[in-house]
């Protein structure tokens, strides 16, 4: 089986154990079947029957297969949240900007007809303008609201040039607070699906590798129940394992790093060659890295 998209590097190894799980269970099927049935057979009572070891191998290649597929669904929503956390992102930045101008624009006016200590009277903002967009919500939603009081009192301007439309100024600002509020609530949403979607992809890989360790063991098994333990030893198969996370960043490893397969440190292999040769095996070339 191959993946179709673009999957974290710990779901791209998982692939290769998956695939080095079923070569081994075809391959070598023809040769433990009548090893098990004759071994067991001196065991069966009357009326029993030999199990069907080939019945057994394909459904458990069938949930394997099954089990693959849940988590490179899961796998799939946690790209495709992660991917889709840039938009709002740059949405909710648009929307910063054009509100912190308008702050600034009716900051500056107040200041100048009614000098800085009046000023900070009508507009919410004592120090700088903020920049980090819960804050300047805060700012604008709080100025906006004063400037829509029925008790807001305009003091006496410095010039008679120019006047502070406060209705105007108001009705200019109003859609771009709720603007930014709709942005970063938005993000708000998106960062608690990714977080969803993360811990639904990590229990699904969790999900698998139980079955990939059951499934390995049954065959290993089988290996030594028909006395081929040179078979089980052939079968080495180990599930990644994440880095560890960089200091300061607790993110696990498999979504931030981008390293190819072939820089990973652990392997998931089985050597699939023909069981009846008395050869050294060869390398089968399913090393992976992590």
């Amino acid at each position: 089986m191959a993946l179709q998209m673009m999957a974290s590097r710990l779901v791209v190894l998982r692939e290769r154990v998956v695939n080095a799980l079923q070569g081994a269970f075809s391959a070598w099927s023809d040769t433990l079947a009548p090893a098990i049935d004759e071994r067991i057979q001196p065991f069966l009572e009357d009326g029993e029957v030999a199990f069907d070891f080939p019945l057994l191998q394909q459904v458990l290649q069938r949930m394997v297969a099954a089990s693959f597929d849940d988590m490179v669904a899961a796998d799939k929503a946690r790209v495709d949240e992660v991917v889709g956390d840039v938009l709002p992102r740059i949405e909710r930045d648009r929307w910063v900007g054009s509100v912190r101008q308008k702050l600034i624009e009716i900051r500056r006016i107040a200041e100048g007809l009614f000098g800085r200590s009046r000023a900070v009277e009508i507009v919410a903002i004592d120090g700088a303008t903020a920049r980090e967009p819960e804050l300047l919500w805060r700012q604008a939603e709080h100025t906006l609201s004063r400037m829509r009081s029925p008790d807001l009192q305009i003091p006496e301007a410095s010039t008679s040039a120019v006047s502070f439309d406060a209705v105007t100024l108001a009705d200019e600002l109003e859609p771009l607070v709720t603007g930014l509020r709709g942005a970063i609530d938005a993000i708000e949403l998106d960062e608690r699906l990714t977080a969803e979607s993360l811990q639904a992809k990590q229990e699904a890989m969790d999900e698998h590798d139980l079955l990939i360790g059951a499934c390995k063991g049954i065959l290993s098994g089988f290996c030594l129940l028909a006395r081929r333990p040179d078979l089980a030893q052939r079968l080495r198969i180990s599930l990644p394992r994440p880095r560890p996370a960089s200091p300061g960043n607790q993110a696990p490893s498999d979504e931030s790093s981008d390293s190819p397969p072939d820089e990973a440190s652990d392997s998931a292999s089985a050597e699939t060659s023909d069981p009846s040769s008395d050869a050294e095996p060869a390398d089968s070339g399913d090393t992976a890295a992590a």
